[in-house]
C-alpha cells in the first residue's frame, strides 16, 4: 500500500515532519527486512528501530539494531526519509535529511499496521505447529487462491516488526485473505502475534519436540500452552485429532482431521499406497496424489481440505491444487543426485522434522546425512527422538567426517546406521526407494545444487 505524508500525519498527529516539501509519497516503508524488500533508491521511509534489551522478548535481535547504524545510513542514502525518536534526533548531523520524529518508533509502525488492516479488512487464516507450518501455509495459499485474492506472509521466524513490514508494504485493497504461520520461540510469541492479527481461521498442525530448552519452553506442555493461544474468542479452529495434546482442545473447534486411519474425524485418511491416498471429507471419498509420501504431507493436505470447507472453496479445485503442489521454498525439494531422485532436506538438523520424514509410506526408505548443523537447537534434548527417527528408516547413511561424528556423538546409533565417505553414500540403494538427503543449512550458506549433483 502506498503512503504519503498526509496519511502518516493522520495516523500520528503528534509526529514532527522535518524538511518535507509538500505531500510526498513513499514507495516502501522499511520497518524490518523481509523477503519482499525491493531494490529501490528513492522514496524509502526507513524506521530506525532499536531496543536496548531485545533478548528479553526473544524475537530476532537483528531487527533492533538500526539505531546504531543511523549515521551510516543517512550518509549512504541521503535521499531516503527516516523515522526516529527524540532520543535519536540529537545524533543527526545532516540538517537537510527528511525526518519523521515520533515518541515511539515501534508504536508508530504498529499504528500504520493497524491502519492498513482496518482499511483492507481481510480474512486471516493462520497456522501453527511444531513441524510443517511453512509447507502447509504455502499449500493453503495455493488452495485459497482458487477463489480469493490472497496474500501469504512469508518470512522465516515471523516477529511483530516483520509482520508490520509485510502487511504495510504488501497488503493491497484487492486482497481478501491473508495467510500466515505463527512461530513460537518463547512461550508468549503466538499469543502476541494472534493479538496483533487475530485469525478468523486457525489451524493447529501438531505439537512436537521443537525448541525445548530455550527460555520459557521446558516441555511439550509449554509448547502446547503457547501454541493454543492462536485460538482467540471468535476464531474457528481446525484441529489435528490424531495429536494427543491437540485432542484435548474442546472450544472453538470447527473441523477436526486425522491422518490416522483408526481415529475418526470430519476429514480423515481412509487408505494409502505410497503417494496415492483416499480420504473422507465429511463422508465424501476423494483421491489425492502426494507431493511427498509422508504422514505429515497427508496432514497438510487434510488441513487444506478443512479450510476449503470453512471458506466454501470448490473441493474439486482444491484436490487439483493439492495433487499438483510443489513448494516454492528451499526447505525440501526433489532433485537428482548421481542419477537418483532424492528429497533434499536443507534446513537445520532437527529430530522432529526428520521424524516426520521417517514416517513415510515406502518399503525402502533411506536417510542420507551429508552435513549436520543444529544451529540454535540443543541436541541434548533430541537424542531419544533421533534414535527413533534413525530406526524407522531402512538405512541411515552418514557422511564420515569428523564434524558429523562430533555433532552426533551423544546419540545412540541403531544397527541400521552406516558411516561412509560422501562419494559412496548413494551406492547400492535400490531403485524406487524413498531417499531423504539431509544437508543442514545448505541454502543459508549459499551452496548451489550443482555442488551435490555429483558426489565423486
Amino acid at each position: 500500500m502506498k503512503f504519503n505524508v498526509s496519511i502518516l500525519k493522520l495516523i500520528d498527529h503528534e509526529a514532527d515532519f522535518v524538511n518535507f516539501n509538500g505531500d510526498e509519497e513513499f514507495d516502501f516503508l522499511d520497518i524490518a527486512k523481509i523477503n519482499s524488500n525491493p531494490l529501490i533508491d528513492n522514496n524509502v521511509l526507513y524506521f530506525c528501530v532499536y531496543d536496548n534489551e531485545p533478548e528479553l522478548e526473544g524475537w530476532y535481535n537483528e531487527v533492533f539494531d538500526r539505531g546504531k547504524e543511523i549515521k551510516n545510513k543517512i550518509e549512504t542514502y541521503k535521499n531516503w526519509s527516516y523515522v526516529i525518536d527524540h532520543g535519536t534526533l540529537k545524533e543527526i548531523e545532516n540538517n537537510s535529511v527528511k525526518l519523521i520524529v515520533v515518541n515511539d518508533i515501534i508504536g508508530f509502525a504498529k499504528s500504520i499496521f493497524h491502519y492498513v488492516l482496518t482499511q483492507v479488512d481481510p480474512q486471516i487464516v493462520a497456522i501453527t505447529g511444531s513441524v510443517g507450518k511453512t509447507t502447509a501455509t504455502a499449500l493453503l495459499e495455493d488452495v485459497i487462491s482458487t477463489k480469493y485474492s490472497s496474500l501469504r506472509v512469508y518470512t522465516k521466524r515471523i516477529t511483530p516488526l516483520t509482520l508490520f513490514s509485510y502487511i504495510v508494504n504488501c497488503l493491497e485493497y484487492f486482497h481478501e485473505v491473508v495467510v500466515l504461520e505463527m512461530s513460537l520461540y518463547r512461550k508468549h510469541h503466538v499469543f502476541e502475534l494472534a493479538k496483533l492479527i487475530t485469525p478468523n481461521i486457525a489451524v493447529l498442525l501438531n505439537i512436537k519436540n521443537m525448541h525445548i530448552g530455550v527460555k520459557t519452553i521446558n516441555s511439550l506442555k509449554d509448547i502446547f500452552e503457547g501454541k493454543i493461544q492462536i485460538i482467540q474468542p471468535n476464531t474457528k479452529a481446525v484441529i489435528n485429532k490424531a495429536d494427543d495434546y491437540l485432542l484435548t482442545i474442546n472450544y472453538n473447534v470447527a473441523i477436526t482431521y486425522s491422518a490416522n486411519v483408526n481415529i475418526n474425524a470430519d476429514i480423515m485418511l481412509i487408505s494409502s499406497q505410497y503417494n496415492k491416498v483416499l480420504v473422507s471429507v465429511f463422508d465424501r471419498i476423494i483421491e489425492l496424489t502426494l507431493y511427498i509420501p509422508t504422514r505429515l504431507f497427508i496432514e497438510q493436505s487434510l488441513v487444506a481440505l478443512a479450510v476449503c470447507q470453512l471458506m466454501k472453496i470448490d473441493l474439486k479445485m482444491a484436490v487439483e491444487k493439492i495433487s499438483n503442489f510443489s513448494p516454492k521454498e528451499n526447505r525440501i525439494r526433489k532433485i537428482i543426485i548421481v542419477n537418483k531422485p532424492v528429497y533434499l532436506d536443507a534446513d537445520v538438523t532437527h529430530s522432529a522434522r526428520l521424524l516426520e520424514m521417517s514416517d513415510n509410506y515406502s518399503n525402502n526408505s533411506y536417510l542420507i546425512i551429508h552435513h549436520v548443523d543444529f544451529n540454535l537447537e540443543n541436541p541434548q534434548y533430541l537424542c531419544e527422538d533421533f534414535y527413533r527417527c534413525f530406526k524407522r528408516f531402512t538405512k541411515v547413511i552418514i557422511n564420515d567426517k569428523e564434524w558429523n561424528r562430533k555433532k552426533l556423538s551423544a546419540i545412540t546409533m541403531p544397527e541400521n546406521v552406516i558411516w561412509k565417505k560422501k562419494e559412496k553414500m548413494l551406492e547400492h540403494i535400490e531403485d524406487n526407494s524413498f531417499i531423504v538427503y539431509h544437508y543442514s543449512m545448505f541454502f543459508k550458506k549459499n551452496h548451489s545444487i550443482e555442488e551435490i549433483q555429483n558426489l565423486e
